[in-house]
């Protein structure tokens, strides 16, 4: 589970990530752990076509 800088779980945004919104609306990646932690979510939602 991606993670904020604080460790706090990132699970709203994955939610809306696969419910079809952009990451760009939904988390900053400055604010991640791991910039690019969200990549994965985001690939598997243009895989389920949202």
């Amino acid at each position: 589970m991606p993670r904020n800088l604080t460790g706090k779980k990132l699970e709203l945004p994955v939610k809306r990530i696969l419910g079809g919104a952009p990451l760009e609306q939904v988390a900053s990646r400055d604010a991640l752990a791991v910039p690019t932690s969200l990549d994965p979510v985001v690939d598997l939602a243009k895989e389920l076509g949202r």
